[in-house]
């Protein structure tokens, strides 16, 4: 299931949507850039709600946005040698689990940083951390957290 999210308001005692984007981001940037303009028109309580969706992000449409990036990094972290511990052969291997979010740490450092993923959402971020100390503080926020419908860390959230 994905995260699609939607500018909603109310005219005429129907509810309308207004926009729809798999990107949180894209509907509070819309919802900036017209409340005026729909306030005018006579639209009430517009606010933004998401709801749960079967569907997946248009790849041509969100070909540059974090979503699909993310989708495509968990897709290729699937192709690659994942265990519990290190061993020779291992490509990444798991170093702790905070709040359902699973991070790997390659297994050579020419790999790059650690990778966090989320099965339940499908997704996965390249942290631009090599260690764990800063995220497994409590309430850090560098901890990665699902945000907006996408992986970010906690005070990007």
């Amino acid at each position: 299931m994905t995260k699609y999210y939607e500018v909603i308001a109310t005219i005429d005692g129907d509810i309308d949507t207004l926009f729809g984007s798999f990107m949180r981001a894209d509907c509070v940037y819309e919802m900036d850039a017209e409340k005026h303009t729909w306030k005018g028109e006579g639209y009430k309580g517009i606010k933004i709600v998401s709801r749960e969706t079967t569907e997946q992000p248009d790849r041509e449409v969100y070909k540059d946005d974090a979503i699909i990036v993310q989708a495509d990094t968990y897709t290729e972290m699937q192709s690659l040698n994942l265990t519990d511990e290190l061993e020779k052969e291992t490509d990444y291997f798991i170093v702790d689990e905070i709040d359902g979010i699973k991070y790997y740490s390659p297994n050579d450092e020419d790999l790059g940083a650690i990778i966090a993923v989320s099965d339940k959402h499908k997704l996965a971020i390249y942290t631009g951390f090599y260690e764990m100390d800063d995220m497994q503080c409590e309430d850090s926020d560098y901890a990665i957290v699902f945000y907006g419908g996408i992986l970010c860390c906690r005070f990007e959230a």
